[in-house]
């Protein structure tokens, strides 16, 4: 069996060097340069017209997804069969619109194929990933993997390469990556979401000279709802805590459960008025009864606060500090908020008596 055909039969096109390396052989071999699915007119003149198409057939049936040849003098471009499946549109739509491949990327990533364009037109090879929308409107993630073709003088003449249909793993990282940041009980960000998050949020407040509250939220007494009444009584309550933990904020905003009965808060964009409000509407909300199988619990929280760059310059110091500034409302009356103050003259305390819906008090 002839080099080519053997490269032919083991290719994926997972990797461009392969691409290479079956060029490489077919040169050796005496053919001229350029490639349309393996094989142009005036290669190789001992082969017959039809062992050509059986190696044209061959690479187009061995290859996944869609393979093309883009061929930049002439700006056409020549696709494999599976573009119907891979993209939706009949082949012939392709040959009536040479661009029709290009308007079919979303919006929001043409900007990918715009620089994968401009690499491969200086002689780089790309491998890039990107959304389009099929002709029945459905989104869908392809991969492209190309590689430049060049003449004697180094000028691009072709490119060749392959689209890849990667939905079902875009899928599969999608839930890998809600396994990896969200908490199970909740589906709300977990810690490792949140220590990403702070970090980002504060990298963006540096660059832009603004502040960010970190919010330490904390449920007074937690311990004998599950004693009194079992977990399971205690797992309905604390999803019941996150949903109005999210009704009681922004839609910006950003809310983690990093413990069992513990919730951090991240506010950009803010002010120490606002946060204030927040945090003096989730306590209300939190209060609120909870009705069980066969009871209803009455719950209240202490908060503690921390502001960059204040009170920390970091995600590890906001964090210690919101959570120090939560512990003192816990030992002085529980059910309030408080702002960290390193100073305890310094420290302001907000104290909502429980279920009272009165406005704050101020100590």
């Amino acid at each position: 069996m002839s080099k080519e055909k053997e490269l032919f039969q083991k290719l994926s096109f997972e990797d461009i060097s392969i691409i290479e390396e079956m060029l490489d052989a077919i040169y050796k071999q005496g053919y001229k340069k350029g490639f349309h699915y393996g094989y142009e007119e005036g290669y190789d003149e001992g082969k017959t017209e039809a062992e050509q198409a059986a190696d044209q057939e061959l690479l187009r049936t061995t290859v996944d997804g869609v393979i093309f040849t883009q061929h930049v003098t002439t700006n056409t471009i020549d696709f494999s069969e599976e573009v119907e499946n891979l993209f939706g549109y009949p082949r012939q739509a392709f040959q009536e619109d040479e661009d029709l491949w290009k308007k079919i990327v979303h919006p929001d990533d043409e900007a990918i194929l715009v620089q994968a364009e401009e690499e491969l037109l200086t002689g780089n090879p790309v491998k890039v990933e990107y959304r389009i929308l099929r002709a029945d409107q459905q989104q869908k993630w392809i991969s492209l993997h190309a590689t430049p073709v060049m003449d004697v003088d180094g000028t691009v003449t072709k490119v060749m390469g392959q689209f890849i249909d990667t939905a079902e793993r875009k899928q599969l990282e999608e839930k890998l990556k809600q396994i990896a940041y969200t908490d199970d009980l909740t589906d709300l960000p977990n810690r490792v979401w949140l220590d990403s998050h702070l970090q980002k949020a504060i990298s963006r407040a540096q660059r832009h000279h603004r502040k960010v509250m970190v919010m330490f939220i904390d449920l007074d007494d937690f311990k004998h709802v599950n004693d009194n009444h079992g977990h399971h009584a205690g797992d309905f309550i604390l999803q019941e805590v996150a949903e109005r933990l999210f009704r009681s904020m922004r839609k910006e905003d950003f809310i983690a459960r990093v413990g069992g009965d513990e919730f951090v808060a991240v506010f950009e964009k803010t002010s120490r008025k606002e946060v204030e409000s927040i945090a003096s509407r989730i306590i209300n909300n939190i209060s609120e009864p909870y009705q069980t199988e066969d009871t209803a619990e009455s719950l209240s929280s202490s908060i503690g606060i921390s502001v960059y760059p204040d009170d920390g310059e970091d995600a590890e110091t906001l964090l210690m500090h919101a959570d120090k500034a939560m512990y003192k409302v816990k030992h002085k009356q529980k059910n309030g908020f408080t702002f960290y103050s390193p100073a305890p003259k310094e420290e302001k305390t907000w104290r909502l008596p429980p279920m009272s819906g009165l406005p704050p008090a101020f100590d």
